[in-house]
């Protein structure tokens, strides 16, 4: 979204630190190729959840997990003080708000 901006836009802005975006990607398969991780009925699956960062496109954490593992139990290790966290509600807690 940064990236789309004018340059004059982009001064305005002035974020302070480097933004860090955070999503998932659930990757679903047949039951028979990963029979490990079983979701619903005949389908098993995978869950990478990334953190990105905004400034170079590159991976700054990936974790991975089951693919009925909920965001919010990943987001204590993808979150980094360091930058501007942006994630979807997926990954909200109150008490992290609170914490702000």
């Amino acid at each position: 979204m940064i990236r789309k901006c004018n340059r004059h836009t982009k001064r305005k802005l002035k974020f302070p630190k480097e933004l860090l975006v955070i999503d998932s990607t659930k990757i679903t398969v047949e039951i028979g190729r990963l029979p490990w991780v079983p979701l619903k009925g005949s389908r098993a699956g995978v869950k990478l959840n990334v953190a990105l960062r905004q400034s170079t496109g590159q991976p700054h954490k990936v974790v991975e997990s089951t693919g009925n593992h909920h965001d919010i139990c990943s987001s204590d290790e993808l979150f980094d003080s360091a930058f501007i966290n942006v994630a979807d509600r997926a990954y909200a807690k109150c008490k992290r708000f609170d914490e702000y």
